[in-house]
């Protein structure tokens, strides 16, 4: 069976590295908000749903749960909180009791409030996720940082 990575960045070099761990058993989906954000103004609305819980709309993904064993949620963050984009996300979709294993991508050093609510997220969409695993973002961007995120998926899993 294969394992699906969804992540949610707005920035480009998460994004990168989450693409380049495409790989057989490995599909990579990214969380693509549905209209193209303008940067004042969504910042403000983007801090406020991401504080109250709530959603912003994304474009729809068509996920065939059946395929995949493993969930991996790669989250960065908006004010200390999970993405208004990654609350839709689990919104929208029922992970049917799946593990789930979370990594939290962030330079904050208080981003423990985060993964709970993260957790809480996941139940929320019928998913199961004991565990959060913290890397700060230069260390999940740098080369050779594969092993590392693999390592802390795993850890999650265990």
């Amino acid at each position: 069976m294969k394992t699906l990575l969804i992540y949610h960045t707005n920035k480009q070099t998460v994004r990168r590295k989450c693409q380049s761990l495409a790989c057989g058993d490995v599909d990579v989906l990214e969380i693509t908000p549905r209209y193209k954000k303008r940067f004042l103004i969504d910042s403000i609305g983007d801090c406020y749903r991401a504080f109250a819980g709530r959603g912003t709309r994304v474009l729809p993904m068509e996920i065939d749960w059946s395929e995949y064993t493993d969930v991996t949620v790669i989250a960065t963050l908006n004010g200390g909180r999970p993405t208004p984009e990654c609350n839709e996300f689990f919104f929208q979709n029922d992970l049917g009791g799946r593990k789930v294993n979370c990594i939290i991508v962030s330079n904050r050093q208080n981003a423990g409030r985060a993964g709970t609510l993260l957790r809480r997220r996941i139940r929320l969409a019928g998913g199961d996720s004991s565990s959060v695993t913290y890397m700060n973002e230069h260390l999940f961007c740098a080369d050779g940082a594969e092993r590392e995120i693999v390592h802390a998926a795993a850890a999650a899993k265990a």
